[in-house]
């Protein structure tokens, strides 16, 4: 047997023996299931995005056996479809699925199985997040590199001299950072000088700390720029759809943005192919399909044109009163991975478990929105390859089953949020052109990621609507939400709420959206006693002057209410003098009783008790300290009837 032959040998050997380990090691960290009897009994089960709670209550009422999921875990999603088999596989499978471990625990009502999530699969979490972030720092690098060089010859950059017709709007906007820092001299210092980080300052910016440099340690180079430099203050901020590096200069207090980095998860192909090819081999896996529909594009009935032979001021939408709800077909309801996967499932009539993402994969091309691409594939095979590529996923198949993991679920598992909250929303707003302020406040009350995903979803979620403008009043959300019922009284007032009265919660609230940041450094402050000259205050005031008629998830029409105060004028409307709100209520019993009469004809089977009349308003949160102002606004839906 010649050399190369038995290093082959060896190798094939090895490949068979670590295959074996892992094995092994799975089956440990769920063999605690083989203990329990009752869990051979076969159960049917059919779940979107469901909960990994619900799921083990679910289990759990069909078995009798008692089980749990870690805190961290319960609301991890899972897509399943099981039909008749024994549940301990499809708890072994779940947890394959997601990497976790199912143990005994004892608790004050006795024992139970435990599903959680062991320092192995926490450290391969980190590792891929860690992975992630030297990736974005790379694009950072590479952006600034470039930007670095002109700055340095001192050649200015024009934008408007290039040919940016085939270049997507991230790019756009990175060479439109790379334009100002070769216009302005500060900002090119602050270029200048993050080319002079050390490692070990590289690695405290990965870590996610802020990088300072002042005195002496400024380099010449950015001195060169702005010779008044006292300090340059870098971090990075996560944005919705990548990251910020940003740098806060001294004397002067300006904060710029040097560089945008996104994620680029073609970097993930390679594995997913590997695995297709796997599948492909397996011919059973191979079956027809039936030609799947594209799915329609969700429209804003805000955009539908005004119908003819009505009058002027009133336009209805569409002769229909079919009304979509929540998960079935409506456009609050996106093909995700995981539908797809369930379609594939019931053609081949296999069993499968899935990793749910909400993260809906559409097309974006200049920052407009447009309805996913229909698919081409005719085989079950093409479209697993499809979807697997198409949303990041690798799918096996394991013990019959087939299983779906996400390659960007440490990622976006924290921006998932609990279904039966999108669920309600959806109910409550769909039908609506901007949200109502209780729901508004709910969204700026999660945690930054689920924030983060409630805004990327928005246009699967809810149709057209725009909640990018939540973004920036996050943390005046949150104030809001914070106050006490004195305290509301008084901002409904129109009274401003000084710093010194609220509790230091709130004030770090107020110091957040002060500074504008993700990473606020509110102990930090310049002034130990910022919070004598600090105050807060709200401002609501009338939005646009529609009133909006809606019914179900459907919005039904809707009435200018400019032009019903302009007709208003000759029956004694009350002058402006008196305010707008003023002015609204004096027509609005009118209007409101022409748009249902209207509503009657085109729509005579929706009973005008189920009918809610709506229109918008701005609401502005403003945060001042001394004569430094910091101001957010929104708009909101407010019902009036």
């Amino acid at each position: 047997m010649g050399y190369a032959r038995v290093v082959l040998l060896i190798s094939a050997v090895l490949v068979v023996f670590a295959q074996s380990v892992k094995a092994v090691e799975v089956d440990a960290r769920t063999s605690q299931l083989d203990s329990v009897a009752s869990l051979t009994k076969p159960v049917t089960l059919t779940t979107r995005a469901a909960s990994l709670k619900e799921i083990l209550t679910k289990v759990q009422a069909l078995t009798g056996a008692r089980m749990r999921p870690s805190r961290d875990i319960a609301e991890d999603k899972a897509t399943i479809r099981v039909k008749d088999r024994p549940a301990r596989e499809v708890l072994r499978e779940l947890a394959r699925c997601f990497d976790l471990c199912w143990s005994e625990k004892q608790g004050t009502d006795g024992s139970y199985l435990y599903l959680w999530m062991d320092k192995r699969s926490l450290d391969d979490m980190s590792k891929r997040q860690l992975d992630d972030y030297l990736a974005i720092t790379k694009q950072f690098d590479v952006q600034m590199q470039a930007t670095a060089a002109l700055v340095a010859s001192g050649t200015e950059y024009t934008l408007s001299d290039q040919n940016t017709s085939s270049i997507t709007m991230d790019e756009y906007d990175r060479l439109r950072l790379r334009e100002a820092a070769t216009v302005d001299p500060q900002e090119g210092a602050a270029v200048m000088q993050y080319m002079k980080f050390t490692q070990a300052q590289r690695k405290d910016l990965i870590a996610g700390k802020h990088v300072v440099v002042s005195g002496s340690a400024i380099a010449s180079d950015a001195l060169g720029k702005y010779s008044q430099a006292q300090s340059f203050d870098y971090w990075v901020d996560a944005s919705l759809g990548g990251y910020l590096l940003k740098c806060m200069m001294q004397p002067d207090d300006s904060e710029v943005l040097l560089a945008t980095a996104v994620f680029d998860d073609t970097r993930y192909d390679k594995i997913i192919d590997a695995a297709d090819e796997v599948l492909a081999k397996d011919k059973t896996l191979d079956k027809d399909i039936a030609t799947p529909k594209a799915e329609p594009a969700a429209t804003s009935p805000a955009t539908q044109k005004k119908a003819s032979g009505e009058p002027a001021s009133i336009s209805l939408g569409p002769k229909s009163s079919s009304v979509q709800n929540p998960g079935e077909g409506s456009a609050a309801t996106p093909a995700t991975m995981s539908d797809g996967l369930l379609e594939v499932a019931e053609t081949l009539d296999m069993p499968l478990v899935a990793q749910y993402l909400s993260e809906y994969t559409g097309i974006v091309a200049k920052g407009e929105k447009t309805a996913a691409a229909a698919s081409t594939a005719r085989k079950t095979g093409d479209r697993i390859a499809e979807l697997s590529k198409l949303h990041k996923f690798v799918v096996e198949q394991d013990g019959g089953f087939l299983l779906a993991k996400s390659l960007l679920w440490h990622r976006l598992r924290s921006r998932e949020v609990p279904e039966a909250t999108i669920k309600l929303w959806q109910r409550e707003i769909t039908a609506l052109t901007v949200p109502t302020l209780d729901v508004a406040v709910q969204m700026g009350s999660l945690p930054w990621g689920q924030f983060r995903g409630v805004i990327s979803n928005e246009w699967s979620w809810f149709g057209s609507m725009d909640l990018t403008q939540l973004a920036s009043c996050e943390y005046g959300l949150k104030l809001d939400a914070s106050l006490s019922d004195g305290q509301r009284k008084a901002v409904e007032a129109g009274q401003a709420i000084s710093c010194k009265t609220i509790s230091d919660a709130q004030r770090y609230l107020f110091m957040q959206a002060f500074e504008q940041r993700e990473q606020p450094t509110y102990d930090q402050a310049k002034d130990a006693n910022w919070v004598d000259d600090a105050v807060f205050s709200v401002e609501d005031r009338v939005g646009d002057y529609d009133l909006y008629a809606v019914a179900g998830m459907r919005q039904l029409g809707s009435i200018d209410l400019l032009a019903e105060m302009e007709n208003g004028k000759k029956a004694g409307l009350p002058d402006a003098s008196g305010g707008e709100d003023a002015q609204l209520d004096y027509v609005m019993g009118g209007a409101v009783k022409k748009l249902l009469a209207a509503l009657a004809v085109k729509y005579p089977d929706i009973p005008s008790g189920k009918i809610t009349m709506y229109m918008t308003r701005n609401l502005s949160f403003n945060f001042s300290i001394g004569e430094n102002d910091r101001n957010s606004s929104m708009t909101y839906s407010a019902r009036r009837r």
